[in-house]
C-alpha cells in the first residue's frame, strides 16, 4: 500500500480496512512520517487502527478541542477512549512527533529513535531491485551495500508479501519506490518477470510525467560483457542514427 493509500485509509476512518490489511500483509511497515493528522479519530467506539511497528517520526496527533464530542471526554479521544486504544507496539516516533500533553505512546509500546537513526529517515530513497535469481548472489552484495548507506531497498523474496499473485506484488512495490534499480545480464534478458518489471518502470515514469509529478528514477546496470558490448553497439548506433538510447 502506498503512502498516499494509508493516509487516506486514515482521513476517511476505515478501520476495519487497515486492520484487515495490515492482518493479511503483516510484513508490511506503514509511512506515516511527517503527517499531520490532527482531528483524525484514530479510535471509533470499540476499534482502533493498528498502527504497531508504524514509522510515525514527525507526525501530528494532537487535536483541536470540541466540548460538543464525547470522544474527548478523558482528553486523548483522538487516541484512546474507555475501551479500547490506538496501537502503538513498536511504533518509531522522535522528538518531533506531537502527542496530547497527557498521552503517554511510550506506556503503548512505541519506540523513541534518535533523529539520525536511519528507520524513521522517509527522506531516504527507496530503490526497487529488478534481477534475475541466477545473478543474485551478485545482487544481494549490491543490496547490502546499498543498505549499509541507510538506503532502503527492495527485493522480491524478502519484500514480496507471500501468497500474494508476482504480478500484484511487483505492481505494489515498485509504486512505493523512488528508484528503479534494473540489472540486465545475459541470463536475465529473456525472463518474462524482469521483462514485465522493466515495462512497467516506463509506464510509470510516463504515467507520473503526464500528472505532473515527479516520476522514479530508472537506472539500468549491465552485469556480464557480452550485454555490455551489445548495449555500447546500440548506444553507438543511436547517436549515428540520431535516436536516444536509454
Amino acid at each position: 500500500m502506498r503512502k498516499e493509500e494509508a493516509i487516506d485509509l486514515i482521513k476517511q476512518k476505515r478501520i476495519a480496512e487497515w486492520n484487515a490489511y495490515r492482518e493479511a500483509h503483516p510484513n508490511w511497515i506503514p509511512d506515516l512520517s511527517n503527517i499531520n493528522l490532527s482531528n483524525f479519530p484514530l479510535v471509533n467506539e470499540n476499534k482502533a487502527f493498528d498502527l504497531s511497528r508504524a514509522n510515525l517520526c514527525g507526525s501530528i496527533f494532537t487535536y483541536k478541542y470540541d466540548p460538543y464530542s464525547r470522544q474527548q471526554s478523558r482528553g486523548s479521544g483522538y487516541l484512546y477512549n474507555t475501551t479500547v486504544s490506538v496501537k502503538l507496539e513498536s511504533a518509531m516516533i522522535n522528538f518531533k512527533t506531537t502527542f496530547p500533553n497527557n498521552f503517554n505512546p511510550v506506556e503503548l509500546g512505541a519506540i523513541f529513535i534518535s533523529d539520525t537513526d536511519p528507520r524513521g529517515n522517509s527522506n531516504s530513497p527507496t530503490v526497487f531491485i529488478s534481477y534475475a535469481w541466477v545473478n543474485g548472489d551478485v545482487i544481494h552484495a549490491i543490496d547490502q551495500w546499498l543498505r549499509n548507506k541507510n538506503i532502503k531497498t527492495k527485493l522480491d523474496k524478502r519484500d514480496f508479501f507471500a501468497g500474494s499473485r508476482i504480478r500484484d506484488e511487483i505492481m505494489r512495490t515498485m509504486q512505493e519506490c523512488d528508484v528503479n534499480l534494473i540489472f540486465y545480464s545475459e541470463q536475465s534478458k529473456d525472463k518474462p518477470w524482469t521483462q514485465f518489471e522493466q515495462e512497467f518502470a516506463k509506464d510509470l515514469e510516463m504515467n507520473a510525467k503526464l500528472e505532473g509529478k515527479t516520476p522514479p528514477r530508472i537506472i539500468y546496470i549491465v552485469l556480464d560483457q557480452y550485454l555490455r558490448q551489445l548495449w555500447r553497439s546500440k548506444r553507438q548506433f543511436g547517436r549515428v542514427n540520431g535516436t536516444k538510447c536509454s
